[in-house]
């Protein structure tokens, strides 16, 4: 969590530098994506959780300048046909991609999920093949 506060507000920090002086900048997200689960959550419906900036007093979300969003894997417990909708499909591939060896066949080819699995065979590469693929 710290770590993603540290990242995030780098982030947002960077697109300071271009805006000024107004410091109006578009807002900056960062995304985990977590094997487990946040330690102060044991257990939650949702595998998703979302922070933003709150005055806690008034209970007034602030404007939107830097949001953390939390994937926890460890919170999602569905089987392959239980997943009904894409969100479902690539948090199942997501918790499964190191046991797949392609995608379920019962998983929409329209929600990117193909594009996932070539991002990953891409990432495994070694270093001098990464080379080799982006000339």
């Amino acid at each position: 969590y710290h770590r993603s506060v540290f990242y995030g507000t780098k982030v947002y920090d960077l697109q300071v530098e271009k805006y000024r002086p107004a410091y109006i900048c578009p807002p900056a997200y960062v995304i985990g994506i977590m094997e487990g689960h946040l330690a102060h959550e044991e257990w939650a419906e949702s595998c998703i959780s979302r922070y933003k900036f709150t005055d806690i007093d008034k209970m007034i979300v602030g404007p939107e300048t830097f949001s953390l969003i939390f994937v926890q894997l460890g919170f999602f417990r569905k089987e392959k046909d239980e997943c009904v909708d894409v969100l479902d499909q690539w948090l199942y591939c997501l918790q499964h991609m190191y046991e797949l060896d392609d995608l379920p066949e019962s998983f929409d080819g329209d929600s990117g999920l193909f594009n996932l699995r070539d991002a990953s065979e891409i990432a495994a590469f070694d270093e001098s093949k990464k080379i080799d693929y982006r000339r």
